[in-house]
């Protein structure tokens, strides 16, 4: 009985002295109300009566900012003194609705620490945003979290979008790898921006549970080698099953995407843009090596490629990946120094009339070691309507002598100073016109589209209005 009236009397002293700490924290504002001196002149019961008032009034104060930071969803921060406030104020039930946070202009430790508390309460948490935290070297330091051995993880299990920029320090998104303990298969959108020290975004462990990655955007990550680091044990083989837009933007020292296998089932829009250092975008694919080859689960979807000064890239597409790429509508490439070939044919392909039968633009410029487009025998360009090459310097001629084009419209042509014809004689037809109707049937339809006061030509020679020839031996 002694024991337990002891422990009362121990949770009633707490009590007290918890309350004396908070009526001492709140005396300046009734300083403000009545004055110090005149304060310290009441009656005590006086006193202690308005220290009640005051600690009452405080308190609905602080229940209304804890509601509201228990029910806020979206929440950013701005600089280092307000991160600071809401760590230091935080109670059990704040952000626990959070669905977006951002913040800028951030310390790294206060950031880690928010970060670590957000991970573990905002279950609804579906955006993070940081911009111009300069000393962040890490954003996710779960260092200290335990992991599950299934590889579930069981925190941020509703995030969609990372959005990171100008965080000039940042070498890791995650460190140690997150598998086991951040749940990633709901992420939808990475964009980063001006990071210049990262070195990689994902680990190859736990890779293959982004099955809802749809968009991938980096740009300005100068110490950037990999898009996958490969940790396991093992050579895993990741599948972005849903991944449809990739964009690369001055990623100076990106080599690959991955050293190993990879597959792109749903990806539709691929622009790679100053990457001179690319060595293949993946095996058998905008590559230095002809022989490498993938199967058949990836680019089946690819409608529009963009390539420009990746100045490593030899071939573009090899002849056993091309059969994947029978959605392809839009292709650019340009700056590409090294560049000998855009569709490299290695051997017999079946089905050839199928090919490329999507294709509806094809760009080329600036290819100074360009020497074919096509090396091989395909009959047909179906839907191609609109083909512009520019200083290619090493081209002979644009087509094999079996292509036909029923669709084109528009043909431009500039500094292409060894070509004599833009489709290859045939050994049966050495004198054939390039620009008869035997190849450009619908050639007539984007003359009637050109101005009346912009005509040289007559309707017998349609395609001369569209080519841009300046001394170059052409057509």
């Amino acid at each position: 009985m002694d024991s337990i009236s002891s422990r009362r009397q121990q949770l009633l002293e707490e009590s007290r002295r918890e309350r004396q700490l908070h009526i001492r924290r709140y005396i300046p504002y009734i300083d403000e109300r009545v004055g110090k001196v005149l304060f310290n002149t009441l009656d005590e019961n006086v006193r202690r009566q308005m220290l009640e008032e005051t600690l009452r009034n405080v308190d609905v104060l602080d229940k209304k900012l804890d509601d509201k930071l228990s029910m806020i969803i979206k929440y950013e921060i701005n600089d280092v003194e307000e991160l600071d406030k809401a760590i230091h104020n935080i109670r059990p039930s704040h952000f626990a609705n959070l669905v977006l946070f951002r913040a800028k202009n951030c310390d790294h430790e206060k950031l880690n620490e928010f970060m670590a508390i957000l991970i573990k309460r905002s279950n609804k948490l579906e955006a993070i945003k940081i911009e111009n935290c300069t000393d962040l070297y890490y954003l996710f330091d779960i260092e200290g979290f335990r992991s599950n051995e299934d590889g579930k993880g069981k925190y941020l299990t509703l995030m969609k979008e990372l959005e990171l920029t100008g965080l000039k320090n940042l070498e890791k998104i995650w460190e140690p790898n997150p598998y086991g303990i951040l749940d990633l298969r709901n992420l939808q959108k990475v964009h980063i921006k001006s990071c210049p020290f990262l070195k990689f975004i994902f680990y190859s462990h736990g890779a293959d549970r982004l099955c809802q990655l749809m968009e991938l955007k980096l740009e300005a990550c100068e110490w950037l080698r990999e898009i996958v680091r490969h940790d396991a044990e093992k050579e895993l083989v990741i599948r972005f099953v849903a991944l449809s837009k990739v964009v690369f933007k001055s990623l100076s020292s990106l080599e690959v995407f991955y050293y190993h296998h990879l597959e792109f089932p749903n990806l539709q829009t691929l622009m790679i843009e100053d990457c001179p250092k690319l060595i293949e975008f993946t095996t058998g694919f905008a590559t230095a090596n002809a022989m490498d080859t993938i199967d058949d689960k990836s680019f089946s979807e690819l409608n529009e490629l963009q390539l420009d000064n990746c100045k490593r890239l030899v071939y573009v597409i090899h002849s056993k990946t091309l059969q994947e790429f029978r959605n392809l509508k839009k292709l650019t490439v340009t700056h590409c120094e090294a560049l000998k070939m855009v569709f490299h044919i290695d051997g017999e392909i079946p089905d050839l009339s199928e090919l490329l039968q999507q294709l509806d633009e094809l760009t080329l410029t600036y290819l100074s070691n360009l020497t074919h487009i096509i090396n091989g025998k395909i009959y047909m360009f179906s839907q191609l309507k609109d083909v512009s090459l520019k200083n290619l310097t090493m081209l002979s001629y644009a087509f094999p002598s079996t292509c036909e084009f029923p669709s084109l419209e528009t043909l431009k042509i500039a500094n292409c100073p060894i070509m004599k014809t833009f489709v290859e004689e045939s050994n049966k037809v050495k004198t054939e016109s390039v620009t008869s109707n035997c190849f450009f049937p619908n050639s007539r339809r984007a003359l009637k589209e050109i101005p009346e006061d912009s005509k040289k030509q007559s309707c017998e020679e349609p395609l001369k209005e569209e080519v841009q020839d300046k001394g170059d031996g052409m057509l």
